[in-house]
C-alpha cells in the first residue's frame, strides 16, 4: 500500500496537467455558463386560514396544504392559465417550471415559477395563484362558514431574479471537477507506467538493492 508520501511524490510529477486539465474545466463552466439559456424565478404565497380555529390542527392542515399542492399542479389548471396568458406553450411544459411547496409552519403554499423572461414568471405566478383561489373560492362559496377553509394570495409576486445558470456555481463546479479528473488521469498514468526510474523503483520491483547508478550525461 502507498503512502501518502509516495501519493505527494506523484502528484508533484505531473502537477502541470492538473492544473491544465483544472482550468480547461474552469473554462468549460463559463461557457456552459454563457451557452445556457438563463431562467428567471418568481414566488408568490397563498395563505390557508380555517374559519375555526380549532379546525386546524396540524395534521388536517398538513394533509391539505399537500393536496392543494396537488391541485395546483394539475393539467387542467395549467391548460387555464395557458389560455388566460396566450402562451405558446402546452400545459405539461409550463408545469415543469412550476413548483409549490407547502410551508407547514405558517400554514403557505409557496409557488414558483421559472421562466426565460422575467417579467413573464411574474405574469405566471401572480395568474396560477389568483386562478387557483378563485376557482376553490368559487367551489366552496356554499360551505357552512364556520367549516370553510379561505385561501387568498399573499402581495404580488416577488420580482424575478436569475435562478440559473449561475456563474460561480458553474465555475466551480467545473475546476473541481477538472482537479478532481486530473488527480485521477495522473495516477491512472503512474498505474500503466512500468518503467523504471529511480533506485527505489529497481529494489521494489527486482527485490535486489541498488548498488550503483550511472549519473545522466548532459
Amino acid at each position: 500500500m502507498m503512502t501518502a508520501q509516495e501519493y505527494l511524490t506523484i502528484i508533484s510529477k505531473r502537477w502541470w496537467l492538473i492544473g491544465l486539465i483544472a482550468v480547461i474545466g474552469l473554462i468549460g463552466g463559463v461557457m456552459l455558463t454563457l451557452i445556457m439559456t438563463p431562467m428567471y424565478r418568481s414566488a408568490v404565497k397563498i395563505s390557508v386560514n380555517p374559519a375555526r380555529p380549532e379546525y386546524g390542527t396540524a395534521l388536517t392542515i398538513n394533509n391539505l396544504l399537500s393536496n392543494y399542492s396537488l391541485q395546483l399542479t394539475t393539467v387542467r389548471l395549467a391548460q387555464d392559465v395557458v389560455d388566460q396568458l396566450r402562451l405558446d406553450i402546452a400545459p405539461e411544459t409550463l408545469l415543469g417550471r412550476v413548483k409549490v411547496a407547502p410551508q407547514q409552519d405558517n400554514f403557505m403554499l409557496l409557488i414558483e415559477v421559472d421562466d426565460p423572461d422575467p417579467h413573464m414568471a411574474e405574469q405566471i405566478a401572480a395568474t396560477l395563484a389568483a386562478t387557483f383561489v378563485n376557482q376553490y373560492t368559487a367551489a366552496n362559496a356554499e360551505a357552512p362558514r364556520q367549516d370553510r377553509i379561505d385561501l387568498s394570495v399573499l402581495d404580488a409576486p416577488d420580482p424575478a431574479r436569475l435562478n440559473k445558470p449561475r456563474l460561480e456555481i458553474n465555475t466551480m463546479a467545473g475546476l473541481l471537477g477538472g482537479l478532481i479528473l486530473g488527480v485521477l488521469l495522473v495516477f491512472v498514468m503512474e498505474y500503466v507506467d512500468d518503467t523504471l526510474k529511480t533506485g527505489d523503483d529497481v529494489e521494489r520491483v527486482m527485490a535486489l538493492p541498488t548498488l550503483a547508478a550511472i549519473p545522466r550525461r548532459g
